[in-house]
């Protein structure tokens, strides 16, 4: 997905049909706290941010609402 030559909207169907469900997977069988959410939440920001290229301290809520990107705490709820 890091590869320069794919443009960003291959690269976020990627992210959404693979990478998206393999945060989420088990998280409907186990309780999770408000903790493990904000972890989750940052794994996401941060793999789009890779994706991207964009920096580790950039900031993603925009980013993600920019993308059409559903946030984690939003699917988990």
């Amino acid at each position: 997905m890091s590869y320069p030559g794919l443009n960003t909207n291959s690269k976020f169907h990627l992210y959404k049909t693979i990478c998206l469900p393999v945060l989420l997977y088990g998280v409907d069988c186990l309780s999770v706290s408000v903790n493990n959410v904000s972890k989750i939440q940052s794994a996401q920001g941060n793999i789009t941010k890779y994706v991207c290229g964009l920096s580790k301290r950039s900031h993603h809520s925009n980013f993600l609402q920019a993308l059409g990107i559903t946030g984690v705490n939003t699917l988990l709820n």
